[in-house]
């Protein structure tokens, strides 16, 4: 809270942001974009327990209370998958 106050991030932070950005920015025809979705879907129908790399992808958003982007960015990326 303070280092924001002071216009700096916390090292954390920006981690989180560098994860984010590189998966949701890459170009919809691009494999890594592709296996991404692909990954986020299973995970979200799953009912085993969840570990491994897209459960930290999914605590990400949680931890800064944006849960509805995701699942919008997940919604809207398999609508234009589907359209091509």
């Amino acid at each position: 809270m303070v280092l924001g106050l002071a216009g700096m991030t916390a090292i954390d932070a920006q981690i989180d942001r560098s994860l984010l950005v590189s998966l949701c920015h890459a170009p919809t025809d691009e494999s890594c974009h592709i296996l991404f979705i692909l990954r986020l879907c299973q995970f979200d129908l799953c009912e085993n327990p969840k570990i491994g790399f897209i459960t930290d992808i999914v605590k990400i958003p949680q931890k800064y209370n944006l849960e509805e982007y995701l699942t919008s960015f997940g919604t809207n990326s398999v609508s234009r998958q589907e359209r091509n």
